[in-house]
């Protein structure tokens, strides 16, 4: 009986072994063929992505799973979904214009997303080295004065979703928070001081003040210009022009004593901008000033250099390292060298090992 037993166990681990070593070459083949279809998978959505621009939303979702990119600038690399998701958007855009939107050809589409999302990248590394951020707390504000005012969360989902195909995230991420960016980033630079940006200074840009008159009908201008000449001879004798601003100003600057802020050449209209900076600073201008709104009286309160943002983009862009993994025209062709309009960044043969190595985002 004992021996009977030891047969048959002997004789089960034999077919367990026959059947693990019979197993082996299965699961090898099975490997073998999983890894062959990933490649075909990932090869293919390369090849979808990089030579034929495909939006088939199979194509997006293997591309976003894949991180693979539609461009690289300074290493930080565009997504390739959001080139397509931005390309699409602007078309619907344009689309939605009817007969009033420009003719835009498909390589103009391209250069305003591509350009855009390019100096995004280049913005915000200059937000990180200036320390500016966006919270919370601004982009609502911004939101609303975007899309206009909205009854419920519902009604600005629709919104969106029916003019960009976007949620409000998605909005907020790709369009507010940016945009509020870039005008934080332009303030900050332009108030910088030291040697570091000193290279990119534009003139000089003023802080001042003004007492608006307004004249809506030209019959009461006699009357409002004696109105200001009078409250122009009480800020010229040392009265406290904040306190003449909230008392007669007609403009909302007035609740915070007439003050403009800081603002350089060609930010005014003509008149006032040649009245202000003919000034110099804790000087009251000695004329009223006559420009399209009515009367002004102002007073210069600060003088300093003006770095302008838009020179510094430019010399970025110049010496940016930008490389392209898809077929689409150079958006910034010409700045700083000869090239055509229809040249590529970078030509695709010469991106596709760097593709197919998985640097991607």
């Amino acid at each position: 009986m004992a021996n009977n037993y030891f047969f048959m166990l002997e004789s089960i681990k034999g077919e367990a072994k026959n059947r693990a070593a019979n197993l082996k070459p299965f699961l090898l083949g099975l490997a073998v063929l999983l890894i062959v279809l990933i490649m075909l998978l990932v090869g293919g959505t390369v090849w979808a992505t990089r030579w034929r621009l495909s939006d088939r939303p199979v194509v997006l979702a293997l591309a976003r799973a894949l991180d693979i990119p539609a461009a690289r600038v300074n290493d930080v690399e565009i997504p390739y979904v959001r080139y397509i998701d931005d390309t699409r958007v602007l078309r619907r855009l344009y689309q939605a214009q009817g007969e009033s939107a420009p003719a835009f050809s498909k390589d103009d589409i391209s250069n305003q997303v591509l350009s855009r999302l390019i100096i995004n990248i280049l913005i915000e590394d200059l937000a990180d080295r200036l320390q500016i951020s966006v919270s919370d707390n601004e982009v609502q504000p911004a939101l609303s004065n975007f899309i206009g005012p909205f009854a419920s969360e519902e009604e600005i989902e629709k919104e969106l979703r029916d003019r960009y195909g976007w949620s409000k995230d998605d909005y907020v991420n790709n369009v507010v928070r940016p945009l509020i960016l870039e005008q934080k980033v332009a303030a900050a630079f332009s108030q910088s001081a030291g040697e570091e940006w000193s290279e990119y200074e534009a003139g000089d840009q003023v802080r001042a003040r003004h007492i608006l008159f307004r004249v809506e009908d030209e019959k009461e201008d006699k009357q409002i210009k004696k109105q200001a000449q009078a409250v122009l001879k009480r800020a010229q004798t040392g009265e406290d022009f904040a306190a003449l601003a909230l008392e007669f100003s007609a403009d909302p600057t007035k609740d915070n004593g007439g003050d403009l802020g800081w603002f350089p050449r060609g930010a005014m209209v003509k008149e006032f901008e040649e009245g202000v900076f003919a000034l110099e600073p804790g000087q009251v201008g000695k004329e009223l000033i006559k420009s399209q709104f009515g009367y002004h009286i102002v007073k210069l309160e600060e003088r300093r250099p003006f770095r302008d943002l838009g020179l510094w983009l430019d010399e970025q862009l110049r010496t940016a390292d930008i490389d392209s993994f898809i077929p689409v025209p150079n958006p910034f062709a010409g700045i700083g060298e000869k090239e055509t309009e229809t040249e590529k960044i970078d030509s695709a043969e010469s991106v596709t090992s760097t593709a197919e190595s998985g640097n991607t985002k």
